[in-house]
């Protein structure tokens, strides 16, 4: 095991925080944009969280033995924690997905083929490489939640709260799998060959999901929403996607660490203006 090398600011003290939104009062199907392709997407990557989270807290969970670092411990125990609340949040707003007649179900049981895949064909220390991939995917997209008004622009603003909350917990714990993978020996060739392979995977699963959803709701050729939806995913100056490379692309280098970008400042930032949300906050 290699000696626990962090490049977390002290200022972070990764917690988890109970919090509660009122999805009952969505009443609109479309609920990003009015734009069946955007609330799709959305839609997608939400209905990939319940299962991609087990699969985090499984795989940091199986080296919690391995881990002689008292802190990097505690991390890992709120990791856990928001990870699995994080979970529950997105069930519900699957729910609400379900009620205006996506089959998130349906998409959920494709997705446990394809984990279950990974737990049979993958060792420990790949399962982890596979979490630290999406787990800088996540903290990446993130970031733009949290930056770039583009992206919640004239969404529902108790889905864009669960977004946002969702957001400055993924860049709170950004750095836990990663320096776990880190502690019990995880080569650079491991994490960047199934970034690669993941990226490939992870975002031609989206696609699909979007485009099946489009067709169950008979906007498989609204070119008009596609023209709206691509928009807002890759133009240069706001896309999500398009915003999101040079930080994606900084995960190829030898040296990379999440903290290497320090926006530990966007966390407190939302909590403080947000107080109504958290049912309690624990330490």
């Amino acid at each position: 095991m290699q000696n626990l090398i962090t490049q977390q600011p002290d200022s972070i003290n990764v917690t988890f925080r109970k919090v509660k939104f009122d999805f009952d009062s969505v009443a609109d199907r479309y609920w990003m944009r009015n734009n069946p392709f955007i609330t799709h997407f959305l839609n997608t990557l939400s209905s990939l969280f319940p299962d991609g989270e087990k699969w985090f807290i499984d795989s940091v969970r199986a080296f919690k033995d391995d881990i002689k670092d008292e802190k990097l411990l505690k991390r890992v125990d709120q990791f856990i924690k928001q990870e699995a609340h994080h979970t529950y949040q997105h069930k519900q707003l699957n729910r609400l997905a379900e009620k205006f007649g996506v089959k998130i179900s349906r998409y959920q049981n494709f997705n446990k083929m394809i984990w279950a895949l990974g737990e049979k064909t993958l060792n420990k220390h790949q399962q982890l490489s596979i979490t630290i991939t999406l787990e800088h995917i996540t903290a990446t997209l993130g970031h733009q939640f949290m930056t770039n008004p583009a992206i919640t622009h004239c969404m529902n603003k108790e889905i864009s709260e669960l977004w946002r909350w969702h957001s400055i917990e993924e860049i709170e714990h950004k750095s836990v799998a990663f320096d776990v993978y880190k502690a019990v020996g995880g080569t650079y060739f491991t994490r960047i060959w199934l970034y690669l392979f993941i990226n490939v995977e992870f975002w031609l699963l989206v696609y699909l999901f979007i485009l099946d959803m489009m067709r169950v709701d008979r906007k498989l050729f609204d070119m008009k929403a596609y023209l709206k939806g691509f928009w807002y995913l890759f133009n240069p100056r706001s896309g999500l996607l398009s915003r999101s490379v040079p930080d994606l692309f900084r995960y190829l280098k030898a040296g990379f660490h999440p903290w290497q970008r320090d926006n530990s400042w966007l966390i407190e930032k939302w909590i403080e203006g947000h107080q109504d949300y958290f049912i309690t906050r624990s330490a």
